[in-house]
């Protein structure tokens, strides 16, 4: 041959490898995977309790409340001030369910005069649980490295059942 020599290709390792080793081999990965999905999703699940209630017919009807649902800011005690390149973000929460709550997790948002989000933060509130009927503080620190915002807005964004 002329020019540039032919040689016939070898088999890539995957070709190489037996049926039992292909078989374990995508087991191991079928299951890292699934850990790995069912790691990041356990986090996300947010459970529920089913309430029900009869309408006029008595016929049931399910209303499910999450555990978000039932903490409320204490409108009273929110406060947000300026200082230097931050804003402070402080309050109360309150759980208004019949079961202990746990994570309970508060957004704050920095606002500007017309309502644009200049950035948000999160934090958790000072108590590891909260008990039915009981508050909570919390406090959040956002930037605002050019001193834009003048307002805040806050929001429950999640809780957990603590049982």
């Amino acid at each position: 041959m002329s020019g540039t020599d032919w040689e016939p290709e070898r088999p890539g390792w995957w070709s190489r490898q037996g049926y039992a080793t292909k078989v374990v081999i995508v087991i191991v990965v079928v299951m890292v995977v699934g850990g790995i999905v069912a790691i990041a999703t356990h986090d996300r699940e947010e459970e529920a309790v089913t309430y029900y209630t009869y309408s006029a017919t008595d016929r049931p009807t399910t209303t499910v409340r999450s555990p978000t649902k039932q903490v409320e800011l204490v409108s009273e005690t929110l406060q947000v001030s300026h200082e230097r390149k931050y804003m402070r973000f402080t309050g109360k929460v309150k759980n208004t369910g019949t079961r202990a709550l746990k994570f309970v997790k508060v957004r704050g948002y920095a606002l500007t005069d017309r309502g644009a989000t200049v950035n948000t933060d999160y934090a958790y509130i000072d108590s590891d649980i909260l008990a039915p009927r009981a508050t909570a503080t919390f406090t959040i620190i956002i930037d605002d490295p050019h001193n834009e915002a003048t307002r805040g807005r806050f929001e429950v964004m999640e809780a957990r059942y603590a049982d």
